[in-house]
């Protein structure tokens, strides 16, 4: 776990690893990292590594292939006096600082949200750059890592280990002097916490342990695969590590230490600079923990709508139209909230988020970008695949509920236009909600899969037949699958138990055809008249859009706070052109936003006889 003069040169090949595409790059940046450390040109130094990560190098193989391969070369050249020990110990420093570069890139799971994992150099061991570099990957993977630093006495290492009790203990053993303390740390390690497993690294610890079970962890390339590796197996036992360290490490030979007044300031400087280091580390971590807390929702812990925004909109402009958006809304969310309270409301919340969460693939990108809504970006997924994975969460939902609780889903491609991605998917969950909610409709497919009876079969919708009747023109009467009489009001009537699709395509009584979209609503009887004073306001807005050929309101005669609201198009393109543009964004607008709190979507079922109350 210290790569300073471990031949890492030879890494991939001694551990298997392909080459990486860009190798060559690494090679060329570690040569000009060296010259930087040389240099003693900290700033330099960060330049280098920000092109390696803008050259799409991984931030674990920059440890290695960049700042390890330069390590390596100083401590070549300190063995051949052509640097001092104070240039080798200034290098390590400026690169202690640059790791701190990397700690955002490496960040891939929330902090702490995996097991304990321990790390640290034994009693007398100084270098630990390559164990602070294991600990930035294991910490941006979600371990808890309980980093201890250089030189941890035998004592502190156990009371430490007893207290945390981690599940994986690291240590470092890069100087091949005083193995006994290694021995000594190890034993330790296992008394305290007989079910830790251990690993240790460092350029002076015995390659050949992995023989015996023991890892030895070259570098950071690999520390995460071993890690996972250790704690799917069983700790090994105690004779296995006393055959180890006592017969074969206790005959390594003591080299002299030469203790100068030169190494003596060096290795004081050295040990400023590395408090200095992880001062700027803890900032740099307080800042990653605070982005992550301004990106996340605190209530289902997914992304929030800030993150989403962020994501939705750097997929679109990088993925060439690839992958498929789902937009979820938990039905009658607001009856949870009125009748059982927040708190309730929030669990419910929290119920969804996870149905959501265990149901899509890990590379998916779940968030809650309003109060009952919720997005998915499936970043390689079909429409048709997406269609399925909304199946499969509303159906989630559903069973894990414990109380009677549904999601309508709607779902559409991905285009190079963020904004026209989110209103075909907006318009895809409004047809959701109209059909009945409980329900997945996915743009362009023809398909509804719903909870209420339609179970993912190819539908056109249903079919309304207007009739001409009254003097007036606009007294018609609609009746869902069959032909209509004539009276002076309108009278909607879709049957007992009746799933009628709330845009349905009409044959006119007289010629051609037209497109009707109606959408029942319902709210309090004392805000019905708000109601229908707002789509007066909307109506306005609707009249220059092509294709247009009414609106109406109409109102029911039995339940003042029952409206349909209806529009007439010369086809669907037309009235699906208006849905996507900015005017039906503006008239949404229109509405209070009290008011559209307050208004449910209802069912085209069961329903009255209505009049028509604006046009």
């Amino acid at each position: 776990m210290d790569q300073e003069g471990s031949g890492l040169k030879d890494q991939g090949k001694r551990n298997g690893t392909p080459r990486r595409a860009t190798d060559s790059l690494a090679a060329a940046l570690a040569d000009e990292y060296l010259d930087r450390l040389l240099a003693a040109d900290r700033q330099g130094a960060d330049e280098v590594i920000d092109r390696a990560l803008r050259g799409g190098i991984e931030p674990a193989a920059i440890h290695v292939l960049v700042i390890g391969a330069a390590m390596e070369n100083i401590g070549r050249l300190w063995e051949v006096d052509k640097i001092t020990v104070a240039d080798e110990h200034l290098a390590t420093a400026i690169s202690h600082q640059v790791l701190i570069r990397l700690i955002e890139a490496l960040h891939t799971a929330a902090p702490g949200s995996r097991e304990n994992v321990l790390l640290a150099a034994i009693e007398g061991q100084h270098h630990v750059l390559g164990l602070r570099m294991v600990a930035d990957v294991l910490e941006g993977a979600g371990y808890n890592v309980l980093y201890l630093g250089p030189d941890v006495p035998v004592d502190s290492l156990r009371d430490f280990a007893a207290q945390h009790n981690p599940v994986v203990t690291g240590l470092s053993y890069a100087v091949p002097l005083n193995v006994n303390n290694l021995a000594e740390s190890v034993f330790a390690v296992r008394e305290a916490a007989p079910m830790t497993r251990v690993m240790l690294g460092g350029r002076a610890a015995p390659r050949d342990l992995g023989a015996t079970g023991i890892p030895w962890i070259a570098s950071s390339l690999d520390v995460l695969d071993r890690v996972r590796r250790l704690i799917d197996e069983p700790p090994l036992e105690i004779p296995a590590l006393f055959h180890v360290l006592r017969t074969k490490l206790a005959h390594t030979p003591e080299p002299v230490e030469q203790q100068t007044a030169e190494l003596e300031v060096a290795e004081r400087l050295a040990n400023i600079a590395a408090q200095s280091s992880e001062i700027s580390r803890e900032y740099a971590r307080r800042a990653e923990t605070y982005r992550d807390l301004s990106l996340r929702d605190p209530v289902t812990d997914l992304a929030n709508r800030r993150a989403f925004d962020d994501k939705i909109h750097s997929h679109t402009r990088d993925s060439a139209g690839q992958g498929a958006l789902l937009l979820i809304d938990v039905d009658e969310f607001k009856y949870v909230n009125d009748t059982f309270g927040h708190d309730e409301g929030d669990r419910q919340l929290v119920l969804v988020a996870h149905a959501i969460a265990d149901t899509v693939r890990p590379n998916d990108f779940c968030a809650r970008i309003g109060g009952d809504e919720f997005a998915v970006l499936l970043p390689v997924a079909t429409l048709r695949e997406a269609h399925e994975v909304g199946e499969r969460v509303r159906r989630a939902v559903a069973e894990r509920a414990d109380r009677p609780l549904t999601v309508s889903v709607g779902a559409t491609p991905v285009t190079s236009d963020a904004r026209a991605t989110l209103m075909a998917v907006d318009e895809a969950l409004y047809a959701a909600k109209s059909a009945g909610r409980d329900t997945v409709i996915a743009s362009g497919l023809n398909i509804v899969a719903n909870g209420n009876g339609n179970g993912g079969g190819e539908s056109d919708g249903a079919r309304t037949d207007i009739g001409a009747g009254g003097s007036s023109g606009v007294s018609k009467v609609a009746r869902a699958r069959s032909n209509a009489g004539v009276g002076s009001d309108t009278a909607a009537d879709a049957g007992a138990g009746a799933d009628v699709d709330a845009r349905a395509e009409s044959d006119s009584g007289e010629s051609g055809s037209i497109y009707v979209s109606m959408s029942r609503l319902q709210v309090s009887k004392q805000r019905a008249d708000e109601l229908v004073e707002a789509f007066r306001r909307r109506a306005g807005l609707v009249d220059g859009a092509d294709g247009f050929l009414g609106l109406e309101v109409w109102q029911s005669d039995r339940d003042e706070g029952e409206v349909l609201m209806v529009s007439h198009w010369q086809n669907r393109d037309a009235f699906k052109a208006y849905m996507k543009s900015g005017e039906h964004q503006e008239s949404h607008g229109r509405i209070d936003p009290d008011l559209k709190a307050a208004i449910k979507l209802m069912r085209l079922e069961h329903m009255h006889t209505y009049k028509v109350v604006a046009t």
